[in-house]
């Protein structure tokens, strides 16, 4: 790793953790359950929210794909750190079903099969009453090109807002769960999950 990677890297994590997950989160922290449960949390990078959520009673694994910030947060309190990375998440093929999943900005990263992949996998790990929240951003530029498959994710309630991290950005979050309702749309996840098949 060059020097200037490792600075981009540095002042990207710095940025990250300046903004509070209560902010970051805010659009979908209404839909946790009310008592803390099991959390998975992937592309957790600094641990922010990992943190947040074990300093509230959840039980959390942490998944990380760069080595280099897994290794860093490894020493960090309450929380099960695992280097794996979407769609297979092979590490967690005997780990329990989660109340709560969080994919935190590396969802842009797959591609259209892997974005498929991923959601049938991430349906696997998560309880039948749970919730799974995708979020991802995009430059506020014209003449952008999303490279999210919101097929994939059409039955995902889908809320979008300004980045609270960077000004440039909007940010979106699809959020899943059987339980879980706004006044407009209702989210089955059986549906969601027969509707990618």
């Amino acid at each position: 790793m060059n020097v200037l990677t490792t600075y981009a890297e540095k002042a990207y994590r710095d940025k990250l953790s300046s903004v509070a997950t209560e902010t970051h989160h805010e659009n979908w922290l209404d839909f946790l359950p009310k008592t803390p449960g099991t959390f998975l949390d992937i592309g957790a990078a600094s641990g922010r929210d990992a943190n947040w959520f074990a300093e509230r009673g959840w039980s959390v694994t942490a998944v990380e794909s760069n080595r280099d910030w897994a290794l860093m947060e490894e020493s960090k309190g309450n929380i099960e750190w695992v280097r794996d990375e979407l769609p297979n998440l092979l590490k967690l093929m005997v780990k329990p079903q989660y109340d709560v999943i969080l994919v935190s900005d590396v969802w842009a990263q797959l591609d259209r099969t892997g974005q498929q992949q991923a959601l049938l996998r991430l349906f696997g790990l998560m309880k039948h009453d749970g919730l799974l929240v995708i979020n991802w951003t995009v430059p506020k530029s014209d003449g952008y090109s999303n490279t999210v498959d919101l097929v994939t994710l059409r039955k995902a309630l889908i809320i979008e807002s300004d980045d609270p991290i960077s000004s440039d950005r909007i940010m979106f979050n699809a959020v899943f769960g059987s339980e879980k309702t706004t006044p407009d749309h209702t989210v089955d996840v059986e549906e969601a999950i027969s509707s990618v098949v």
